[in-house]
């Protein structure tokens, strides 16, 4: 799962209207575009220019080795269809299979890596430039081609100077994951240099990476394991961050910031409010309920060299939702928004929106959580949400889902809060 990681891209205030002309609207998701036969399987999206999102799929294409597509949105408001197009199908050979991260660069520039490359049984990274003139093909780029122990790609972040952040849940010399980067050449048309930042053990230091890393204000890298850690539950995960190195060229520095406990375990990634403080989703733990999901933070100490500070400030109340949430997305006033194949509201099969409001300055109280969507799995709705929300400007939320829509083969959603 949690399989994309994007960065967030704001869209241009007049989109807003197009998509949501009306504020009755707003409480269900619009289906953007529902995916038939031949598309594959959709894994999340992302922002470009106002207006313009960019995905994956899996499968789907010419060869049913995946594809690398944007949605335009309509020119006729809401109701009317988006347009789909095609900027590269995958042959499955060279140039690898099945796309499943995607991240924006400069120049609007988009970077991938594929699930597997059919020859080699590895992952590929690649770039795929936008045309000079509209209407002309996008430029494909093979950057680079792991080597079979190096894993499957579940994360791609884009860092400074145009590297690329890429974490595996399996490979390294530990076998259960690693985190990687990219650097573009010095020169045009030179070769991209691969370097491995850490690789994981199966022991109290982290193990099965389950999401990407962010980039930190200063460079540095946060992330999560979903197994590992050092304060009595060595399966419980950790948070841990990557320090750039100090001089170039040099190792980075590894630290577990926190290591999860049974009263919330199995981290899924996290995200950065402000003043650093990381928020994120534990699939088990609960002190009310074992098998619940709990939502954390972590607040960084008060003086270098400290503790992080973890506060569990939600559980949700129904258990056995093991590998269900997706990670976190933070929106204006640090309103904290997610998706989960869970039963909502109304315990039907197939997931939900979700958001959690920050108590009012000053107040006791605590976080407030809200069902914002109840996926109904119906053809007018989506069905299992696969992918976290990307959170655009003026309150509106994209993702993805696997089933539901017109051919019950997965949509895109827009949702406005």
């Amino acid at each position: 799962m949690g399989l994309l990681r994007f960065p967030l891209v704001s869209f241009a205030t007049f989109f807003l209207p197009l998509l949501f002309p009306h504020d009755s609207a707003a409480a269900n998701p619009e289906i953007l575009y529902s995916f038939s036969a031949g598309d594959g399987y959709p894994l999340g999206v992302i922002a470009g220019s106002p207006g313009v999102l960019y995905g994956t799929t899996c499968n789907g294409g010419t060869s049913d080795s995946g594809l690398v597509y944007s949605l335009t949105a309509p020119q006729g408001g809401s109701g009317s269809p988006w347009t789909k197009s095609v900027l590269y199908s995958f042959m499955g050979a060279s140039d690898g299979a099945c796309p499943n991260t995607l991240a924006l660069g400069a120049g609007g520039v988009l970077y991938g890596t594929t699930a597997v490359d059919n020859q080699t049984t590895s992952l590929t990274a690649f770039s795929l430039t936008p045309p000079q003139s509209a209407g002309n093909p996008w430029t494909f780029t093979l950057l680079f081609t792991f080597t079979e122990d190096e894993g499957s790609a579940i994360g791609l972040a884009t860092g400074p100077d145009g590297v690329l952040y890429i974490t595996t849940r399996f490979g390294g010399t530990g076998g259960v994951g690693s985190v990687m980067s990219l650097t573009p050449p010095s020169a045009p048309s030179g070769p991209w240099t691969m370097t491995v930042l850490h690789t994981f053990v199966f022991t109290e230091y982290g193990a099965y990476l389950d999401s990407g890393v962010i980039v930190g204000p200063g460079g540095e890298l946060y992330g999560t394991a979903q197994n590992g850690g050092i304060t009595g539950c060595p399966v419980c995960g950790i948070v841990y961050e990557l320090f750039p190195p100090t001089s170039p060229g040099g190792n980075w520095p590894f630290k577990i910031l926190y290591s999860m406990t049974p009263e919330a375990s199995f981290p899924v990634g996290v995200a950065m409010g402000k003043g650093g403080v990381l928020y994120g989703v534990a699939d088990e733990g609960g002190r009310a309920c074992p098998d619940c999901a709990s939502v954390f933070s972590l607040t960084p100490p008060a003086t270098p060299g400290g503790a992080w500070i973890e506060t569990i400030f939600y559980t949700f109340s129904e258990g056995d939702f093991n590998n269900s949430f997706y990670p976190l997305t933070i929106g204006p006033g640090g309103v904290l928004y997610g998706t989960a194949n869970v039963p909502g509201v109304s315990q039907t099969c197939c997931g939900i929106v979700y958001s959690l409001t920050p108590p009012a300055t000053g107040s006791s109280g605590g976080w407030t959580e809200t069902t914002m969507h109840d996926f109904a799995g119906a053809p007018s709705d989506g069905s299992q949400p696969n992918s976290a929300l990307i959170f655009g400007k003026g309150g509106i939320l994209f993702g993805t889902t696997g089933t539901g829509g017109t051919y019950n083969l997965g949509t895109v959603y827009g949702l406005k809060p």
